[in-house]
């Protein structure tokens, strides 16, 4: 059966430490004991996701499925394949639309604006901005992506901790069934030699929100009693691997599409076959002897073929040819090419509005579509941004910053600027501005800038310095005599 991509499954457990049981809590406590089995359950579930990353991971690399038609080119006269790389080029474009500027950290008072600029230069010495293109790709692609803030341990340096990357191959984060938002443990795994060349072992990391389980296995799948390592308390009060999920499916941006792609790409591959088709089809000689070699290399050579034959028998030469019509081809490719700029909601390059304008080009051309889909992967990544932000703050407090400054005190900010039809907007803005609509209204219904908060004061404090320039009074324009002869 063909492999059907649907998201990555979410891992539940009812198996949680004391501190996380609720009241008439039913399950087993996670702690040493029941570890083993409780990780061995998860990795079972784990390798099923682990299957779809490596294979989305390839279709973004465009190893399309195309390519598996390579077995079957022996009953075929031609057999191109070509794979159009729509994957990347989505990707492309949904990431730059929205992450334009990266993620900031913005302080919500002027008393706190201190620590938050110190916070922001401890996650730009850790490169987060590079990080964090990593994440939006992966969250792109494979629909999740995974991070761990641990403090500095091995070799310190200008910032108390480290931001990593995670191979979500061999990492995930698994979720208690009494609330799905709240994460018990982690799990990462990599793989190490003891000796250079020699045996080959496998380190598993379980961290929860106070202890880091360690096991060394000989196995990638799963741990045994056997193979503990050590258990390590840790201050972070939370688990400190982060997932940041591009939707509450884990689904890639472009996954629901792949039929798509595949279907475009048999097209264009025998489009190509089509015309090459013509030129190498095979040449049937009716009424007519066979040709030996030398007069096959004269016919080639001189552009002539000779009849020759008795009297009153038909005698002809035809090309075998069954070329696709390729009205209907186009039709079809089109119709190809908008379902997956629907599905995926990107906007279509094609498109032309005849007498539309402005807002009308937008919804036809599947602007807003796309706006729909960043915003939507907005919403995740703040969530995913605010666990990290907890896990920082407990790192840099007290010694670097104040001890009372708490994710209440931080925005998270995913600015993206949209000044299409700006025009019209502003005019909007400025008629609802003269009719006494508040500022913060005026700015959210011209939906130029993600950041109201941050336009409205801007634009309060761009009207206040106006005004103080408006009050000053002129200076008088009583000449100086002082210097006149």
């Amino acid at each position: 059966m063909k492999r059907l991509y649907q998201g990555r499954r979410v891992i539940l457990t009812s198996c949680l430490p004391v501190q996380m049981q609720p009241k008439g809590f039913i399950g087993s406590t996670l702690n040493q004991k029941t570890l083993v089995a409780e990780l061995n359950r998860a990795l079972r579930i784990h390798q099923e996701n682990k299957k779809d990353i490596i294979d989305l991971k390839e279709i973004y690399k465009n190893k399309q499925q195309i390519y598996e038609r390579a077995s079957n080119a022996e009953d075929r006269l031609v057999n191109n394949m070509v794979a159009v790389a729509y994957p990347s080029a989505f990707t492309r474009q949904i990431v730059g639309y929205t992450y334009p500027s990266g993620i900031q950290f913005v302080p919500l008072t002027e008393e706190v604006r201190a620590d938050v600029e110190k916070l922001n230069r401890f996650m730009k010495a850790e490169d987060k901005t590079a990080v964090d293109k990593i994440m939006e790709n992966e969250q792109s692609i494979i629909g999740t992506h995974y991070r761990a803030i641990l403090p500095d341990a091995l070799v310190p340096n200008e910032c108390p901790f480290e931001i990593l990357p995670l191979n979500a191959e061999n990492t995930f984060v698994a979720y208690s069934t009494y609330n799905r938002r709240k994460p018990v443990y982690s799990y990462h795994s990599f793989m190490v030699e003891e000796t250079p060349g020699g045996l080959q072992k496998f380190i598993h990391q379980v961290y929860t929100g106070n202890m880091c389980f360690v096991y060394k296995s000989d196995s990638e799948f799963s741990v045994q009693e056997s193979d503990f390592v050590s258990a390590t308390p840790h201050i972070l009060k939370d688990v400190p691997i982060i997932e940041y999920p591009n939707n509450e499916f884990r689904l890639g941006d472009w996954e629901l599409g792949i039929d798509l792609f595949n279907a475009i790409n048999v097209m264009t591959s025998d489009g190509l076959n089509d015309v090459e088709q013509a030129v190498l089809c095979y040449l049937v000689l009716l009424g007519v002897r066979t040709p030996n070699e030398e007069e096959l290399k004269a016919m080639k050579k001189n552009k002539i073929l000779n009849f020759e034959g008795a009297q009153g028998i038909n005698q002809d030469a035809k090309f075998i040819t069954a070329q696709l019509d390729g009205q209907s081809a186009e039709l079809f490719r089109t119709y190809l090419e908008n379902a997956i700029h629907t599905v995926v909601g990107i906007p279509d390059r094609n498109s032309s509005g005849g007498g539309d304008t402005g807002e009308a080009i937008n919804a036809k051309n599947g602007w807003r579509e796309i706006d729909t889909v960043a915003k939507n992967k907005a919403m995740f990544t703040e969530a995913s941004e605010r666990k990290l932000l907890r896990v920082a703050l407990e790192i840099l407090k007290p010694k670097y910053i104040s001890k009372s400054l708490s994710v209440l005190d931080v925005d998270i900010k995913i600015a993206r600027n949209k000044d299409d039809n700006i025009q019209t907007k502003t005019q909007a803005g400025s008629t609802l501005y003269s009719m006494g609509v508040a500022k913060s209204d005026v700015a959210a219904i011209m939906d130029i800038s993600t950041d109201i908060e941050g336009f409205t004061k801007r634009w309060e404090e761009a009207e206040q310095k106006k005004q103080a320039n408006a009050n000053k009074k002129p200076q008088d324009s009583v000449p100086n005599t002082e210097n006149i002869a």
